[in-house]
This record gives C-alpha cells, structure tokens and sequence, in this order.
C-alpha cells in the first residue's frame, strides 16, 4: 500500500519532510521543490490560473505589477515557470499547458464524483469542496484509494495553516479530507516539529487557548450579545422549559 506525504513551505514542520523513508511518494505544491535537500517530488501541484491575482496587485501599486511577479506565470516570477517548463516532474494544474510538458489537467469530475459533497436536491450535482491546493492533493489522494490504489498512510510536512484565511477558510477543508481519510482507514501522521493541524484544546478539558486579539473580541460581543438575548427571553418566559427550545 502506498504512503503519501502532502508537502507545503510553513516551518518548522516542513523539515519533517527531508527525512521520509524510502518508498513515501512526495506531493508538493507551487515552490516547494526548493526546499533545500529534499529529493525530487513525485507529484507537484500548481492549481493557480496563470493571471493569479495580478489585477489585486496592480490595484494596489498604481497599475504596475510588482517585482518579483511577473505577468502570466501563475502569481509568481519566471524563475518558477521556467522550472514548471523543464521539469520531468509531473505538474497536476487546472489544465495541461502547452508550454509546460509535464502538465496534467487535474481530474475535476472525477474527484467530484467520488468526494464531492451531496446536494439537498437530489438533481443537483456534487459539489466537490476544495479551498486551497492541499485539498485538491487530498481530494485526489482519496479519490485514487476508492478507485483501488491504496493507501496506507498520509503525511503531513509544512502544511500549518495558522493565520487569516488560510485558518478560517483553507483548515477546514484540509481537516475535513483528513478526517475522511481516517474514516476509511488511512493512518494520517503529522510532523514531530510541531503542527497545528488537527490540533486543539479539548473542549471543557483543557485551559482555553489563547486567541489572537481580533478572536478574543468577536468572541467577546458575541457572548455578551448572547447572554443579553437570552437573559431577556428567560425573563419573557419566566425561567420555563421554553426558554431552552430552539
């Protein structure tokens, strides 16, 4: 059976990935080929159009795009496209690019299919639920375990998702296919560096964690503005089991 490690650039848990035994399949994405010492992936992932985000930064440096981006290659300079052109590397992308030899259009609909997320209408398609590139790399890693390609372990290097988007929009997508993995017996490892990926507090166990500042005062109006809403039902209801029905 085969052991995957789905590889990003957050340190420190991307060191975890230059000491995979031999026989672990490595799975980057965009510049992780890079990382100094790490052998020759097997899979790379470029998921980005190749005008990604060029508008947003010419809009906020007077129209100019700015250095080190350069035009059509994928948010990034010429550097990263010329590796894409030379590479031997298959390079899974939103499409197979002319002047990118090793590129694979990445199976959409059949990820979709396989993974995809009901619909309350049965007439409606699947909707595949992808976030960021390490949800595509997951996607498609179960997609081929269903389809009869096993696998036995996902690992898990550089991949921390802390901060911004990347934590509230891009984690729980990327949590969502890990825990589907355990969920048809895939042993998911994380690095030994410390990741912050399916980590947490235990609810009600453990002290509550410290939340950046901008958490603490959501969480903070939110629950006064609960209790103020529920102190003034119980009120209305005068402590009965009403108050308690949804």
């Amino acid at each position: 059976m085969r052991r995957i490690c789905i590889i990003g650039l957050a340190a420190p848990s991307r060191d975890w990935a230059l000491e995979q035994p031999a026989g672990v399949e490595l799975w980057g994405l965009n510049e992780t080929f890079n990382i100094s010492g790490l052998p020759q992936l097997d899979r790379l992932f470029n998921m980005h159009p190749r005008d990604w985000r060029e508008q947003e930064r010419k809009d906020r440096n007077d129209g100019v795009l700015p250095r080190p981006y350069e035009p059509n290659c994928f948010g990034r300079g010429f550097p990263y496209v010329e590796f894409l052109r030379d590479t031997s590397i298959p390079v899974y992308a939103q499409q197979e690019w002319w002047d990118i030899p090793a590129s694979i259009e990445y199976p959409f609909e059949d990820v979709r299919r396989s993974v995809g997320i009901k619909h309350r209408q049965a007439s409606e398609p699947d909707a595949l639920y992808a976030t960021n590139t390490v949800s595509y790399m997951l996607a498609l890693a179960l997609t081929e375990h269903m389809w009869g390609d096993t696998i036995s372990e996902i690992r898990m290097a550089g991949i921390e998702l802390q901060a911004g988007r990347e934590m509230w929009i891009e984690k729980p997508c990327v949590e969502f296919y890990l825990g589907m993995a355990r969920g048809m017996g895939i042993e998911v490892l994380r690095s030994p560096y410390w990741s912050g990926i399916l980590d947490g507090h235990r609810y009600a166990l453990d002290p509550y964690p410290d939340l950046p500042p901008e958490i603490k005062d959501y969480e903070s109006s939110y629950s006064d503005a609960w209790y103020e809403q529920m102190t003034a039902k119980e009120q209305e209801t005068a402590g009965s089991a009403e108050l308690y029905r949804v």
